[in-house]
C-alpha cells in the first residue's frame, strides 16, 4: 500500500507541473465578453474558472484540455453542452473528416481560443438557465 501512496504522489506532482508550464498571461481581448458581464457575475465566472481549471483572470491554464470526451478547457464544458451551444455562440466550423468524408464541424472546446470558450460559457450562463453545468463548485455565494 505505501508503494502505491508514493506512486499516487509522484503523479500528483507531475501533474501539478505541466499545468504551471501551461499556463499563459490572458489578453483583455481574449476575456473581454466576459468583462464587460454584471460584477455579481463576473466574480461567479471568476470562481468558476480558479474551481475548474485553477485559472484566473490575468492567467489562463490553457493545458487542462480533453480530446476524448468529457469536460475540457478553462470552464471544463461538456462535449455535450458545448456540441449544443458552440454554433449559437458563433464558433466557427472546421473542415474534418468522418468516416472518410469531408465534412465542416464546428471548432470542439480542446481546441477552441480563450476568446471562443468563454463566449460559450456566457451562452450557456445566460440561456441555459444560469451556472447549474459548474453547480457543484460552491461558486454560487459570489451571486448573493
Amino acid at each position: 500500500m505505501k508503494a502505491i501512496t508514493r506512486s499516487l504522489i509522484v503523479v500528483g506532482i507531475t501533474v501539478s507541473s505541466l499545468f504551471a508550464v501551461s499556463a499563459q498571461a490572458a489578453t483583455s481581448s481574449q476575456l473581454a465578453p466576459l468583462l464587460r458581464l454584471p460584477k455579481a457575475v463576473l466574480t461567479t465566472f471568476e470562481c468558476v474558472l480558479w474551481h475548474e481549471s485553477r485559472s484566473t483572470l490575468s492567467h489562463v491554464n490553457v493545458g487542462d484540455n480533453n480530446a476524448s470526451g468529457g469536460s475540457s478547457g478553462i470552464y471544463q464544458i461538456t462535449s455535450s453542452l458545448w456540441n449544443e451551444w458552440a454554433p449559437k455562440a458563433g464558433i466557427p466550423s472546421i473542415p474534418r473528416k468522418l468516416h472518410g468524408k469531408r465534412i465542416l464541424m464546428h471548432t470542439p472546446v480542446w481546441l477552441a481560443s480563450i476568446s471562443e470558450q468563454t463566449t460559450v460559457a456566457i451562452y450557456i450562463e445566460q440561456y441555459d438557465g444560469g451556472f447549474w453545468p459548474w453547480g457543484k463548485d460552491g461558486c454560487f455565494n459570489a451571486l448573493t
